[in-house]
């Protein structure tokens, strides 16, 4: 057994506990990690950090499944827009120059760190639907009745804004490996 990347472990449980307390995924950590300290390919790193973060993301989905806290539809209408685009994104991903997409992942990096720390909640928005105020068709009502019989009521607004970010995280998905949580979060 060849024990050359053993550091690799407490290091991947380190990202993974990181990645999923602050609701990304990890691939946005491993990508670099790969690029940079392990040297490899982008090709070959964004592909093993997309395929980390797959069994990472799929244990979730597999949770939330159970305990039937998914809103299926909404999930359906984003992965409608989501997956087409990172496949497109992970075929163009393989004919742009190493450079330029390692320029690409420090540029959606940076861009994404800016945006958690400006990010500023919701909430003079959200009192305001609340009070009645702006509502229009693009607001829905929605409720998950999980597996317990909590029930789970929200307002599903911003829909296109959500699908048009569903597009752009998902080719920045297939191309970086690194998008959509970003993105929503």
């Amino acid at each position: 057994m060849d024990l050359t990347y053993w550091y690799m472990f407490p290091i991947a449980i380190a990202i993974a506990t990181l990645a999923n307390s602050a609701g990304i995924g990890g691939a946005t950590f491993f990508s670099p990690l790969m690029l940079i300290v392990l040297g490899l390919s982008p090709e070959v790193a964004i592909g093993t950090a997309l395929a980390t973060e797959v069994f990472g993301f799929g244990s979730g989905v597999v949770a939330h499944a159970r305990a039937g806290t998914v809103d299926w539809l909404v999930a359906r209408r984003l992965m409608a827009v989501a997956v087409p685009a990172g496949i497109f994104g992970s075929l163009i991903g393989g004919s742009i120059p190493e450079v330029l997409l390692k320029s690409v992942l420090g540029v959606g990096l940076l861009v994404i760190a800016v945006a958690f720390i400006r990010h500023v909640g919701h909430d003079e928005e959200d009192a305001s639907i609340e009070r009645g105020e702006g509502i229009t068709a693009e607001y829905q009502d929605r409720t998950v009745t999980s597996r317990d019989g909590e029930v789970f009521n929200y307002r599903l607004c911003r829909r296109r804004q959500g699908q048009v970010g569903a597009g752009v995280g998902g080719v920045f998905v297939g191309m970086i490996s690194t998008g959509l949580g970003e993105l929503n979060s």
